[in-house]
């Protein structure tokens, strides 16, 4: 994820922290120190520290559980509204989805549970405790902690997609009809309860209308993703590439490269060669970037995006399309035996969903 950095790795799964994530720090330490003081700032932030902890163990057991099904984790992310486990795709079987979906909700309610009977046999007042209590007592942290993983456990299981509810409606839907039914179905309770979500955080709490805004958005890209990911299925790399690509070597000035884009010789992302063997890609956000910051003499060949993998033209195009997702590619070259074939760009994926979702519109 962009803007993020990698402050650790935990059982082989690199674990990252967005930019944004010192904010909420300080927000508490500074919603605890205002009225409390400057001890009262510290447990603010000992709070959020140790309440993320338990979101990254949240977050490991969904890792955890889909690496048992063979699902590789690039990452996890620390967000001011959570975690995110960056899994490169979900098990196509609706049980293997479920259980890594209810893996990081069963955690979070294990952790609540196990911090009560602790408090208890403590002698705190679990059930007695307010924001003042926690402001000024190191011992009333944990009593919160408690509470708040119960609430995030039974929170995350709303039917409300993305959330983890969200999916198991889906694993649960989906052993009943097709995947982009269920998804669709899925996605409009998510929906649903975001719109819910914004008229309550009008009226209660505005906190409320900033996760509205996530599930929706996040319902909407899920259900966007799945109905293209599906749509490829049976569709190769070889059946839509571009084949006919113009190549660029790597000495070409951007001068000479930005006349051929206006002469309509060029034009998307642009292979670039050196000694006639493909060593990059350069796309028109690379050029228009470099132009600004270098000028028109500057080669081609030392803006290009070198190092990137290829793919074969019998690769499938969903897989071709979660990859490009993943690692926010709009384009790949293809291979074959090493010899550059063509290209293939999410434009090429774009007008392959519009003419399969034609045609399946046409059936209908």
């Amino acid at each position: 994820m962009e803007w993020s950095y990698k402050i650790g790795t935990i059982y082989g799964i690199p674990l990252r922290l967005h930019i944004t994530f010192p904010m909420l720090i300080i927000a508490y330490a500074a919603l605890f120190g205002y009225e409390y003081g400057l001890m009262a700032a510290f447990r603010g932030s000992i709070l959020i520290l140790l309440l993320f902890a338990c979101v990254v163990l949240h977050e490991l057991a969904h890792s955890k559980q889909a690496q048992r099904y063979g699902v590789k984790v690039r990452d996890v992310t620390l967000l001011p509204i959570g975690g995110v486990s960056n899994m490169e795709h979900i098990p196509e079987d609706p049980q293997q989805e479920l259980r890594i979906a209810i893996a990081g909700p069963a955690i979070s309610f294990v952790i609540g549970i196990v911090l009560l009977m602790i408090n208890l046999a403590a002698g705190l007042p679990v059930f007695d405790f307010n924001f003042e209590k926690i402001a000024t007592s190191s011992s009333y942290i944990f009593v919160y902690l408690a509470w708040i993983n119960i609430f995030l456990a039974f929170f995350n299981l709303l039917p409300a997609f993305p959330m983890d509810g969200g999916r198991v409606i889906r694993a649960y839907l989906a052993q009943r009809m097709n995947y982009i039914k269920a998804t669709h179905i899925a996605a409009t309770i998510g929906k649903i309860f975001a719109i819910i979500f914004g008229i309550v955080g009008f009226v209660i709490n505005p906190i409320l209308i900033f996760i509205a805004f996530f599930v929706y958005l996040g319902a909407s890209s899920e259900e966007q993703s799945v109905m293209v990911g599906e749509s490829l299925k049976g569709l190769r790399v070889k059946d839509v590439m571009n084949a006919q690509c113009v190549t660029i070597p790597a000495e070409t000035s951007l001068l000479a490269l930005v006349e051929k884009i206006f002469h309509g010789s060029c034009r998307g992302v642009i292979l670039v060669t050196e000694e006639d063997q493909y060593v990059g890609l350069a796309s028109q956000e690379n050029i228009l970037s470099a132009i600004h910051e270098h000028g028109l003499d500057i080669e081609v060949g030392k803006i290009a995006k070198r190092d990137l993998p290829t793919v074969s033209p019998e690769d499938r195009l969903d897989d071709i399309y979660r990859k490009m997702q993943r690692d926010q590619q709009r384009a790949y070259a293809v291979t074959d035996r090493e010899e550059l074939v063509g290209i293939i760009s999410l434009e090429d994926l774009g007008r392959a969903y519009s003419l399969v979702a034609a045609l399946r519109s046409e059936k209908e």
